[in-house]
């Protein structure tokens, strides 16, 4: 079944030609599948409403647009988390743990979905066409295509990124009054800006004031809920190596209002937990060994994870490393 989708989606690639035109609505996209950086919870064009929005069509083979991803990775790390989303759709069938080196090397960090006209899951074929042309495309903060083709993209790009006032709160217009609360939202201050929005929503607003304040309030408590559900399944998973470190950016995230003490204290509970104590340490070592082993290739790394694993199989962090063999291996496959 999977082979027949995939072969329908390549029949049907050339059809898509022509749907991503300059001046219009970006049409929709998907990066559900198989991915290299994937972000927190931004994978669709509606996740990123408001802000700006760049799709490449690249391969580590081809040196023009192998350039470009260089390029955005530099615009990146200036721009990424504060409104600019990147999804460079690698064309060629390099596997992800290729593709995860690649990108460790050359410092890129925004997400790279692998495929995009032959992934089910991930869904670019708006984007991606199987000629030989890679074209960038850039969306503009209102949501309609700013540039599509080759050529000078960046001088688009940097356009736009000047437009953005409010990064992920899908507009760049808030009511005076709920300015503060929205600069404090672009700036990732979420407990700063929900604490700054409840206190005026429980004064006297204008309809406009009080629009402004539930979006940022509806932005931030929505953002909190996703992330707790996540910590809370972490936890009862006991993958303590991955709800530490969340807890850590809520509580960095929504320092200032009540959602920050509460991750501090969930943080310091895991942590006095004696029952934890094993577990804790383990995912200590486990990371140890793996800042160590990795840079010495995969099956070196798949070496040290089975052996460690195996002794330690009675902790869930031993179990996590024997996980990790499989998804190595899995990542290391090509796609069929």
């Amino acid at each position: 079944m999977r082979f027949l989708v995939a072969l329908l989606a390549l029949l049907a690639a050339p059809l898509c030609a022509g749907t991503v035109v300059v001046g219009q609505p970006a049409p929709k996209f998907k990066a559900g599948g198989r991915l290299v950086n994937p972000y927190e919870f931004h994978r669709t064009l509606d996740d990123c409403k408001g802000d700006v929005i760049v799709v490449l069509e690249w391969n580590v083979k081809d040196l023009d647009s192998r350039k470009i991803a260089s390029q955005l990775a530099s615009t990146f790390k200036t721009w990424g988390g504060k409104g600019l989303w990147v999804f460079a759709v690698h064309r060629l069938r390099e596997t992800p743990r290729e593709l995860h080196h690649y990108c460790k090397a050359e410092g890129i960090t925004y997400c790279v979905p692998m495929g995009g006209f032959y992934d089910e899951d991930n869904d670019f074929g708006h984007y991606v066409h199987e000629d030989q042309i890679y074209r960038t495309t850039v969306i503009g903060v209102d949501g309609n295509v700013a540039f599509y083709g080759r050529g000078d993209y960046d001088t688009v790009l940097q356009r736009e990124l000047k437009k953005l006032v409010y990064p992920g709160l899908g507009t760049q217009v808030l009511a005076e009054k709920l300015a503060k609360a929205g600069r404090s939202f672009a700036a990732r201050e979420y407990g700063a800006a929900l604490a700054e929005a409840e206190k005026l929503a429980a004064g006297e607003l204008t309809d406009s004031e009080r629009e402004s304040a539930q979006l940022i309030m509806d932005r931030a408590k929505d953002l909190a809920t996703r992330r707790n559900e996540r910590i809370a399944a972490w936890t009862a998973d006991k993958r303590f190596d991955l709800a530490m470190p969340a807890l850590e950016v809520m509580e960095k995230d929504f320092k200032g209002h009540e959602l920050g003490k509460q991750a501090k204290a969930a943080f310091e509970a895991i942590r006095k937990d004696k029952a934890n104590k094993d577990e804790l340490k383990g995912y200590e070592d486990l990371k140890r060994l793996i800042d160590k082993s990795e840079p010495q290739g995969d099956q070196t790394l798949m070496n040290a994870l089975k052996t460690w694993g195996e002794l330690k199989k009675d902790l869930r962090a031993g179990k996590v490393a024997l996980e990790m063999i499989k998804k190595i291996e899995q990542d290391s496959k090509k796609q069929e």
